[in-house]
């Protein structure tokens, strides 16, 4: 499958992550994220947003509160605004859809 980007500017928050925000408004977001290689940091952080992540590509371990779950594609996962998760991918070349409400203005550069 080939995905096109249509003036969908990326972004690379480190060197394993390209973010591409698809579409937002103030009060809904959604974001493509691809994982370039498998790694051991899942990267644990909190927001005041709610998210839901949908794996797209590849099997990724996504944790929240510290519990651990192994996803693959066609899986999603809900997490609660202000709780410590992470994902962790398993593969190279994962790829997830997060759903942000409201929108990450960080995300955005504001």
């Amino acid at each position: 499958m080939h995905t096109i980007f249509s003036g969908v500017i990326p972004q690379e928050p480190n060197e394993n992550v390209i973010r591409r925000v698809l579409a937002h408004s103030e009060n809904l977001m959604m974001v493509h994220i691809t994982f370039r290689k498998k790694s051991g940091d899942a990267g644990f952080h909190r927001h005041p947003h709610e998210q839901i992540t949908y794996v797209d590509s590849g099997k990724v371990e996504y944790f929240i509160k510290g519990k651990g779950t192994i996803m693959s594609p066609g899986d999603s996962i809900y997490v609660s605004p202000n709780v410590e998760h992470g994902l962790k991918p398993l593969e190279d070349n994962c790829v997830v859809l997060d759903a942000f409400t409201p929108q990450r203005d960080d995300f955005l550069g504001k």
